[in-house]
């Protein structure tokens, strides 16, 4: 992980997402993890496997900061109704 946003911070961001898959393969129910690879899909515009992790993190107990991620994912994809729809649960 800490690779992982040293990557990000240098914006090398398809090196951060390699790092992240590899640590998620190793814990694939990590929360945590899965937010970091979450916003560093956004940092790529990967909308749609960005929601996805996003998804995964948040189901995996992923704070608050996970939720407003995934709703930009999901406004980006051009899907405001969902976006808003998640801000209201």
């Amino acid at each position: 992980m800490t690779l992982a946003a040293l990557e990000n911070w240098k914006g090398q961001y398809a090196k951060a997402a390699g790092f992240l898959m590899q640590a998620n393969d190793l814990d694939p129910k990590n929360a945590c993890v899965l937010q970091e690879l979450g916003r560093t899909l956004i940092f790529q515009e990967n909308w749609e496997a960005a929601d996805d992790s996003l998804k995964k993190a948040l189901d995996a107990g992923a704070p608050k900061q996970a939720l407003l991620l995934r709703a930009r994912a999901m406004l980006e994809e051009g899907d405001a109704l969902r976006a808003d729809a998640l801000m209201r649960e």
